[in-house]
């Protein structure tokens, strides 16, 4: 037991090691998706649409919204003359798509690289957490077929986070990928949905030889916290419910009066009530 731990241990460290060397600019197939969402399981009508790029190449596979790609590409020319450039100092980040979604999702093979944040645009940070896992996904392929924006596509069902997924994938297109943490399908995943369909990623175009700077985030972002996906997840629900007292405590936030305080801490309650349907389900 020890040793099968050691082992699985040792090939994450060694992964872990590989996203940070593929850094530097590097040719990639760029797909994007429209991510639509509902975050309140109560109310269909409150629907959310994000942007989402996918990119990918033979060695990595990095996915994440497109106001971010443009951040980060933007810092990344930015700092080579300046290692203190932040885009967000600067008049054009108006002109950025503000993402809602702010994780970063990293592949190499069957090795997961999270970075993600509940408290973007905190006043010392952006709160950025980093986590990694090793997944396998167990399709269950059928023979069914369609057409589906224009590719043919196969059916294929996924248990995953909680969640029965629908997915149409394109045996045409060699990319054993997709959309946030998916992958494994014998091509290139073209729509994918949840079966309460509060959750669908639909593929929107597709753009070859795309040029991006790759860098590794755990050192790039500042005061990022290691951590694994069980206490990320514990730690988010946790904060959601009390970002008021957590946040004044750490000194993100100024409160003038008690009776502010109290309004907010009830306005904690009411969105975490609200926002409880996130794309992997708390255990």
């Amino acid at each position: 037991m020890f040793r099968i731990f050691f082992v699985i241990a040792l090939c994450i460290s060694i992964k872990m090691n590989s996203f940070g060397q593929k850094k530097g600019v590097q040719n990639f197939i760029k797909i994007i998706y429209k991510m639509s969402y509902q975050l309140d399981s109560l109310n269909n009508t409150d629907s959310k649409i994000e942007l989402m790029e996918l990119l990918y190449n033979d060695s990595i596979s990095i996915f994440q919204s497109v106001g971010i790609g443009m951040i980060d590409s933007m810092n990344y020319e930015g700092q080579k003359h300046n290692p203190n450039y932040n885009v967000r100092n600067e008049k054009k980040y108006a002109t950025i798509p503000r993402p809602k979604v702010h994780y970063v999702i990293n592949r190499l093979d069957n090795v997961i690289d999270v970075f993600d944040t509940y408290k973007y645009g905190g006043l010392r940070s952006d709160g950025y957490q980093h986590y990694m896992e090793r997944m396998e996904l167990d399709w269950n392929m059928t023979r069914k077929t369609d057409t589906l924006l224009g590719y043919f596509v196969q059916q294929a069902f996924l248990q995953f986070g909680g969640r029965e997924w629908e997915c149409w994938f394109a045996p045409s297109i060699p990319i054993s990928a997709g959309p946030y943490k998916f992958y494994g399908l014998p091509g290139l995943i073209i729509k994918i949905k949840d079966k309460t369909n509060s959750w669908e990623f639909s593929i929107n175009s597709i753009e070859n030889d795309v040029y991006r700077a790759v860098f590794d985030k755990s050192k790039a972002i500042p005061n990022i916290t290691k951590t694994d996906k069980m206490s990320f997840f514990q730690s988010r629900n946790h904060y959601l419910q009390n970002r008021t007292i957590i946040d004044e405590q750490n000194g993100d936030i100024i409160i003038l009066s008690s009776e502010s305080r109290k309004e907010l801490i009830k306005k904690d309650k009411v969105f975490t009530a609200k926002n409880n349907n996130w794309i992997e389900l708390f255990p």
